[in-house]
């Protein structure tokens, strides 16, 4: 039997991750890790301290923050575990994979050990395009991301705020219980935050279309769970009929008129729908899209890459 690591086994998208091997029944024994010490338990699994590689393990998933991936990560690998890293720290880099399995699996090497999963608003995203990715010459994307995307911290955040508390520890810049925040990680010099940025590159590295013309502005909104994204769509005679009909005719996607975050949390769905044409931007296709991010978004991706290896 192979043995799975999850290290940040204790957080929103560790947790999730377990939850979800457990119920495909993989066939994996699974240890939990996490780097603040062990001496707890998720799902009846024991926690242990990730003080050194561990040994005898087969695959490890990282969702424990980029400054864990970056110490551990390419140590994992260059000890014959393949990783997959929820988190940015090497998304970007030529050499790794970045991967969202009904898209682009085939990325993966025979020697790659190390593989990136996406941000949680790119993959649900890159999951609608792909069928329709080479009509494609740009889209704008307007993102309105749940408080789990912070993670845990955003979750209790939004509850404390909501009965009237404050929580000190609140990974937002302002209060979030009613309100949104226009701004989700850092601004660089151009005015792009990092998750805007994340949007960008990561769609033309998984779309293989470094010459997409892509802008994103990115929100954090009041929702627990759940991220839509606005797609406005610019490409070669593009309309709401072929659109709609391109989403239809993809296994991986589910058409509704008129999706919400409620239609898709907890569940492995992405849904596409409100479909138009602008008429006052002729050529300009819009729709919105949703996806669970802990699951869609984050542990599902990660598992489906795990699964789809072992198969």
């Amino acid at each position: 039997m192979k043995t799975l690591g999850i290290v940040g086994s204790t957080g929103a998208v560790g947790k999730k991750a377990i939850e979800i091997v457990l119920k495909r029944s993989l066939n994996l024994e699974i240890r939990a890790f996490s780097s603040y010490g062990g001496g707890r338990e998720v799902s009846g699994i024991p926690v242990e301290e990730l003080d050194a590689v561990p040994k005898n393990l087969d695959f490890a998933i990282f969702s424990a923050g980029s400054d864990v991936s970056r110490k551990w990560a390419k140590k994992f690998a260059e000890s014959k575990i393949v990783c997959i890293d929820n988190t940015s720290a090497f998304r970007m880099e030529k050499n790794i994979p970045l991967i969202v399995p009904s898209v682009n699996f085939n990325d993966i090497g025979k020697g790659d050990f190390l593989i990136s999963n996406p941000n949680c608003a790119t993959i649900p995203v890159v999951m609608v395009l792909k069928s329709f990715k080479e009509k494609l010459t740009g889209f704008h994307a307007v993102t309105f991301q749940s408080v789990s995307g912070a993670g845990r911290r955003g979750i209790e955040a939004l509850e404390k705020e909501r009965i009237g508390g404050n929580f000190s520890s609140s990974p937002f810049s302002t209060k979030i219980f009613d309100n949104i925040i226009p701004l989700i990680g850092g601004l660089d010099e151009t005015g792009n935050s990092q998750e805007e940025t994340k949007l960008v590159n990561e769609s033309r590295k998984i779309l293989h279309r470094d010459d997409l013309k892509i802008s994103a502005f990115c929100v954090r909104v009041p929702l627990g769970i759940g991220h839509s994204v606005v797609l406005n769509l610019e490409g070669e005679n593009l309309s709401a009929e072929k659109v709609i009909s391109y989403i239809k005719n993809d296994k991986d996607v589910i058409y509704k008129e008129v999706p919400t975050p409620q239609d898709i949390k907890d569940t492995d769905d992405v849904i596409a729908g409100r479909v138009k044409d602008e008429r006052g931007y002729p050529g300009l296709v819009s729709l919105i899209v949703c996806a669970d991010n802990l699951r869609v978004g984050a542990a599902t991706n990660a598992v489906d890459i795990l699964e789809k290896m072992i198969m």
